[in-house]
C-alpha cells in the first residue's frame, strides 16, 4: 500500500493568504486576544525588549524569552527535585508554561485558517487531486 506525504511549509501558507500566514500577524493577533491572561502577558512583558501593550512582534523579540526559558531549565537541572521554590518565585517558575502557552496559541492560529470562496473554487484548500 502506497502512502502520500503532504509537506506544508510557510511558502504554501503564504501562497494561500500572505497576510494571514505572516508570523508577525499571528503573534499580534494572539497578544490582542484573550488567549493569555493579563498576568501572563505581564510576565512575558518583563523580558528585555518587550512592550506589554503590543507584545512580541517577531522571532527576534523572542530571543530573551528563549534565554530565560533555557536559564530556568538549566537551574532546574542543577537542583534537587522540589528545591526550585527556594531559588525562584512561583511567578518565575510558571514562565516556561506561559511561554509554551503563547507559542502554542500562535501555532494554533495558523490551523484556524479558513480559505475564502475563491480559494475553495480553485481547489487550493483541497488535497483530493494529489
Amino acid at each position: 500500500m502506497s502512502k502520500k506525504l503532504i509537506v506544508f511549509g510557510n511558502g504554501l501558507g503564504r501562497a494561500l493568504d500572505n497576510d494571514y500566514f505572516n508570523l508577525e500577524s499571528a503573534m499580534k493577533h494572539i497578544w490582542e486576544s484573550d488567549w493569555l491572561k493579563p498576568e501572563e502577558k505581564a510576565l512575558i512583558a518583563t523580558l528585555d525588549g518587550f512592550d506589554a501593550l503590543n507584545g512580541p512582534s517577531g522571532e527576534e523579540d523572542l530571543i530573551s524569552a528563549y534565554g530565560a526559558q533555557l536559564s530556568i531549565n538549566l537551574l532546574k537541572s542543577c537542583l534537587e527535585k522540589g528545591q526550585l521554590e527556594g531559588w525562584m518565585t512561583s511567578e518565575g517558575q510558571s514562565f516556561s508554561k506561559v511561554l509554551e502557552k503563547y507559542t502554542y496559541a500562535v501555532a494554533y492560529y495558523f490551523h484556524l485558517f479558513k480559505p475564502d470562496e475563491q480559494q475553495q473554487k480553485s481547489g487550493l484548500n483541497s488535497v483530493a487531486h494529489l
